[in-house]
C-alpha cells in the first residue's frame, strides 16, 4: 500500500499527462474542424459568428481549465484507487 500522498500524486500526474496529451494532439484537431466549420458557411443560430473568441475561448479551456481539472480528479481518483481509502 502506497502512502496517501504518494498515490494521489501519482493520480495527478496521470491527470496532468492526459490533459497534456490533449493539448498537443487534441487541440489543433479542435481548432482546425472549427475553423472548416466556420469556413464552411456555418452561422449560429443566435449572433454572429465570433471563429477568433471561440477559438481563444477553446484554447484557454485546453490549456488552463483541463490541466487544473484532471489534475484534481487524478488526485482525488489516486488517493482512493492506489490506497485504498474510502
Amino acid at each position: 500500500m502506497m502512502g496517501l500522498e504518494t498515490g494521489g500524486i501519482i493520480g495527478a500526474i496521470a491527470g496532468l499527462l492526459v490533459a497534456a496529451f490533449g493539448n498537443i494532439v487534441m487541440l489543433p484537431w479542435v481548432l482546425r474542424l472549427q475553423r472548416q466549420r466556420y469556413d464552411s458557411g456555418w452561422k449560429p443560430l443566435i449572433g454572429k459568428p465570433h471563429p477568433e473568441l471561440k477559438a481563444s475561448m477553446t484554447r484557454f479551456q485546453y490549456r488552463i481549465v483541463m490541466p487544473v481539472l484532471f489534475g484534481f480528479v487524478g488526485y482525488q481518483f489516486g488517493t482512493t484507487f492506489f490506497t485504498g481509502a474510502k
